[in-house]
Order: C-alpha cells, then sequence, then structure tokens
C-alpha cells in the first residue's frame, strides 16, 4: 500500500545556485524558489497600474498600448534596501523620479502611430487625385512616343529607383523636366508608375500592369496575388505579401489612368452629354418610318453567357414556333 501524501507533486520548489569569487575554493551555494519570479512580476504590474491610475483614460489607453521589447521590464530598478534614503531630501519625491527615469530608460523609442486603415488609405487616395491629372497628359505623352523638343534639356534633379519589369528588376534614373515636376509624372514619361504618391520606392513598368488587365479580361479568377508570385518566379526572389498590395494600389490607379483616358475621349467626340447613350443607342434598329413595311426580324440581339438559365423553359428552346404560343 502507497504511503505518498496526496496533493504533493514532488517536483522542486527550489534550485541551487552556485557562485564563485575566484578566492575561495569552494563555490558560494544560495537558493532560488521559483515562485520568486512570480513575486516580483506581480509586483511590478502592482506598481504599474499605480503608477497610471491618475492618467485620464486616454493617456492610461496610450500606456497601455506601448510595447516593449525587452524580456526583464519587470525587474524592479529601485534603490537597494537600506538606501532609500541615500537621495532623499526633506522635501522629498527623489525616490518617485528615480523610478521614472529607470522606467523611462527600458521603453522602446517607437513612434506610436495612431492612424488607423482607413485614414491611410484616404490619404493616399488624396495624394494620388491631386497629381491625376498631369500624369494622364504624361501617359498619352508616352503612348505617342513624344520627346521633348529640341534644345530643350531637363532642368530637374535626377534620382534612382527600382523599377519592375515583366522579367527581370533593376535600378533605373530618371530626370524631372522641371524641378517642380513630380517623381510619379517624371516616371509616368518613360513608362513606369511607383508604388506610392509622394516617396515611391518601387516603380511598376506599365506594360505589367497591362499585360495583367488583359490576362484578368479573359479570365477574371486569375488573382492579383497569382500575378505577383508569377512574376517573382521570373525575377527569382522571394515572395512576400507586401508586394500584393505594392502591385494593387499601383493597378488601382492605373484602371483610373484609363478611366480619366476615357473621359477626355468621350468629351473631345461630344459624348459626354447627359442621356447622349439612350439617345444614341442604335438609331436604324429602333427608329421606323411611316408605312415601312414589318420586318421578319425587327430588332437584333446579342446575348453572352447564362447558357443554362435560356434553357430553363422548355418552350424557349432553339426551334420552337413562337407563333404557336
Amino acid at each position: 500500500m502507497s504511503t505518498r501524501r496526496k496533493g504533493r507533486s514532488y517536483v522542486s520548489s527550489s534550485v541551487d545556485v552556485r557562485t564563485y569569487d575566484g578566492f575561495r575554493r569552494r563555490p558560494t551555494t544560495s537558493k532560488l524558489k521559483l515562485t520568486q519570479n512570480y513575486k516580483c512580476r506581480a509586483e511590478a504590474k502592482r506598481y504599474r497600474l499605480q503608477h497610471i491610475s491618475g492618467l485620464s483614460f486616454e493617456d492610461q489607453q496610450d500606456a497601455m498600448a506601448v510595447d516593449s521589447d525587452h524580456d526583464d521590464d519587470d525587474f524592479n530598478m529601485g534603490l537597494p534596501p537600506g538606501d532609500e534614503g541615500m537621495f532623499l531630501s526633506h522635501e522629498g519625491g527623489e525616490d518617485e523620479l528615480c523610478k521614472e527615469l529607470f522606467e523611462s530608460s527600458l521603453l522602446p523609442h517607437k513612434r506610436h502611430d495612431a492612424r488607423t486603415r482607413h485614414d491611410r488609405t484616404e490619404r493616399r487616395t488624396e495624394d494620388w487625385e491631386l497629381q491625376m491629372e498631369e500624369l494622364v497628359t504624361a501617359y498619352l505623352t508616352w503612348q505617342v512616343n513624344l520627346s521633348p523638343e529640341d534644345g530643350e534639356e531637363p532642368t530637374g534633379d535626377a534620382f534612382s529607383i527600382t523599377v519592375v519589369n515583366f522579367f527581370e528588376t533593376c535600378s533605373q534614373t530618371f530626370r524631372r523636366p522641371t524641378p517642380d515636376t513630380k517623381a510619379n509624372v517624371a516616371m509616368m514619361l518613360d513608362g513606369y508608375v511607383g508604388t506610392s504618391p509622394n516617396t515611391p520606392s518601387v516603380a511598376l513598368s506599365l506594360h505589367v500592369l497591362e499585360v495583367y488587365r488583359q490576362y484578368h479580361r479573359v479570365c477574371p479568377r486569375l488573382s492579383i496575388q497569382v500575378h505577383v508570385r508569377a512574376l517573382c518566379h521570373l525575377h527569382r526572389v522571394p515572395y512576400w505579401k507586401g508586394l500584393v498590395e505594392q502591385f494593387s494600389h499601383t493597378y488601382d490607379v492605373y484602371l483610373e489612368l484609363l478611366r480619366r483616358i476615357d473621359m477626355r475621349v468621350r468629351a473631345a467626340l461630344k459624348q459626354d452629354t447627359p442621356g447622349w447613350r439612350m439617345h444614341n443607342a442604335c438609331a436604324p434598329c429602333l427608329y421606323t418610318l411611316d408605312n415601312e413595311p414589318r420586318l421578319k426580324h425587327s430588332l437584333l440581339v446579342t446575348m453572352d453567357g447564362n447558357q443554362s438559365l435560356k434553357l430553363v423553359d422548355s418552350i424557349f428552346r432553339s426551334g420552337t414556333p413562337l407563333a404557336h404560343l
């Protein structure tokens, strides 16, 4: 019959720590309880809650949102026992000041970004909108292969940036036509557009964006992630999800460029008036003359897709005479 006590885990509650001072032959042995670390953490947590209890709700939230990369941030940095009165004066407050200085030195120097994803997206859209008309003009200039007139040299500065082509990624130097020309406008004149509106570090070739647009037209299930993965294989670089975000943002800008170009074309052809499509939709088919003979097919219509729905009702099957309905 076993004589073990119930509830005892037979796990050591402390460990022996041996230290050598270099002079003694035998080491000094001290016992370190395993619960000591837990007590230190509990005491540090209590002190932190006491420290922020006098702050406002917003300041408390900011203080709790600060992350620390130190593993020993719960270590008590106070003065040793018995030396508390060493730096104390009659007025007092030195001990609290020392603790604040020690704790502030342990906090990571990282700027807290209070912006949300909505704020960043809205700011990026506004920055692109400010230069969109200039980008459209630069895109049309690049499409017709227009070059600066003879004798006109670019007066702006030159800058180098990483460009992504279809089969390679390299560094290319661009020059601004004027000192006031934006970076994306200067790159658009050479067939590239940056991944950010103000200070781009990477630019995508317009050919790469156009290739994906045509692929997506014939295969709508082809995602941007698949296209970016294919580019990574072609360039022999590791895949990173941030590349998908960069390509997605730049592709949205490219589609907006094409939409602005269509608006300019319709405005030049006087097709931007309200109701223009309704008044000019297939005039030969919809207009009839007085005493005009009735045609066998008065209107020609084409339809694509949804074949299964067309065959739901048997009366609409091919070969069914509509005269007997």
